[in-house]
């Protein structure tokens, strides 16, 4: 065992991350673990947990044990997730447990105190304790026993009635999410996927984490393309590409059919004209910081919105994030975070009803005007991040409320914030939109 101060977590100030469905396994909602662990009697796999994680502050464990008596008791508690480091350098996450309600029968002298986890290094196994905070006092903590990532597969009637009854709504979705055999709809095959990225990803301050960006970016957008049956064209821009003729030629050469979906995403550095009118930021088109901005090398956001919407496509999207600031502002910070993978399959009828059955169009930026835009070496931008991860939520089969792009975008204003506010060297970020978006 080792004690850990619990006083000076949560004294510090945390940063938010995103810990969903975003890195590694793609278009997926919500994260899905097992965690077993035992109580300071050390009867090892004495409890058995159930983790649905949605977002840092939507999540809920059902967890399965035996008291005295040696009845089975399932509760459920609700848990809110957050990182940040130590003095010495050390990330955290950790989980702290809320709002217990039992879901077995229970008497009145039975008492469950939440369970808190924490992961002082990424990839090692979790520690846990049911001490309350106690004023200066110490908690006692010590290793679970097991932690791993529920395969779809494993999502049996019998494995999740440890945890559920049969008629509860969220084993209908989670066993659903086992079996469900998607049948495309022929009719999408028309249908084409225009994902244009166009990423600074050889500038020396930023650059790490454009290139994290461009690549979740392709690889969720083509799992969601093939997962709807559409084809999937990618223009990537990057590297010795990134610079505004290579941009103007995509746009200029880009054919779209009526039915077609254009996304477009910029991740790079971005600033505002003394003069500026728009509130949406002007793109730096060039690799290196020497280079003087001018309309050779800079454009509106607003203007590449209005060219990919002049195309006709049915459903055109376009992300800046980036600064919208006085030029000259970085917004790198090699604050580190911890993430869990996701592992549950998105919810056809929710992507058809996102990308086929809606019309219109959608411009973001990540940051208001005179505001800069976070970015992670390793991770990623804050905004990008998530975007990825409020996409993962809305078509999860454990949401039961209809798709919405407007969800989409209020859920990454959210993330954003709650990242840029608890970053030990961010200010805070506030995305802006403008959203047509219709069903058809």
């Amino acid at each position: 065992m080792i004690l850990f101060n619990y006083l000076t977590l949560i004294k510090m100030k945390n940063l938010f991350f995103i810990l969903s469905a975003l890195f590694c396994l793609h278009v997926h909602g919500q994260s899905v673990y097992e965690i077993k662990f035992h109580d300071q009697q050390n009867v090892a796999n004495n409890y058995i947990a159930f983790l649905v994680y949605y977002n840092e502050g939507d999540a809920y464990m059902r967890i399965g044990y035996y008291n005295n008596k040696k009845e089975y008791r399932v509760v459920e508690v609700d848990y809110e997730g957050k990182s940040g480091k130590w003095s010495d350098g050390r990330s955290y996450f950790s989980l702290t447990g809320n709002s217990v309600k039992y879901i077995t029968e229970s008497t009145n002298d039975e008492k469950y105190n939440p369970d808190y986890f924490v992961w002082i290094n990424e990839g090692t196994l979790p520690y846990t304790t049911d001490e309350p905070e106690n004023g200066q006092k110490s908690r006692t903590v010590y290793p679970v026993d097991s932690f791993k990532k529920i395969n779809i597969d494993e999502l049996t009637e019998t494995y999740l009635r440890q945890f559920y009854y049969d008629y509860e709504e969220d084993y209908i979705s989670l066993l659903q999410m086992a079996t469900d055999v998607i049948l495309p709809n022929v009719d999408n095959e028309s249908i084409t996927m225009h994902l244009i990225i166009l990423a600074n990803t050889d500038i020396s301050d930023i650059g790490s984490g454009c290139r994290v960006d461009l690549q979740h970016l392709i690889t969720e957008f083509e799992e969601i393309a093939n997962t709807l049956n559409i084809s999937f064209a990618p223009y990537e821009i990057s590297s010795t590409d990134f610079n505004k003729t290579e941009l103007v030629n995509t746009l200029d050469d880009l054919i779209v059919n009526s039915n077609d979906i254009v996304f477009f995403v910029y991740r790079g550095h971005g600033f505002r004209w003394s003069n500026q009118e728009s509130n949406y930021p002007s793109l730096a088109l060039t690799r290196s910081h020497t280079v003087p901005l001018s309309s050779n090398n800079t454009i509106l956001l607003e203007e590449v919105y209005d060219s990919i919407v002049s195309k006709g496509g049915r459903l055109n999207i376009v992300l800046g994030d980036c600064c919208n600031s006085s030029i000259g502002i970085s917004q790198s910070t090699a604050d580190n975070y911890l993430y869990m993978q996701s592992n549950a399959s998105a919810k056809y009828n929710k992507l058809y009803d996102l990308f086929i059955n809606r019309q219109g169009s959608l411009l973001v930026s990540a940051s208001d005007v005179g505001e800069v835009s976070w970015t992670n070496s390793h991770y990623g931008g804050f905004f990008t991040s998530s975007f990825l991860q409020a996409l993962s939520e809305e078509i999860s089969y454990m949401k039961e409320t209809e798709s919405s792009w407007i969800n989409i975008i209020n859920n990454t204003k959210s993330f954003a914030l709650n990242k840029a506010s608890g970053c030990s060297v961010c200010k805070p970020q506030h995305a802006i939109a403008k959203n047509l978006i219709t069903k058809k």
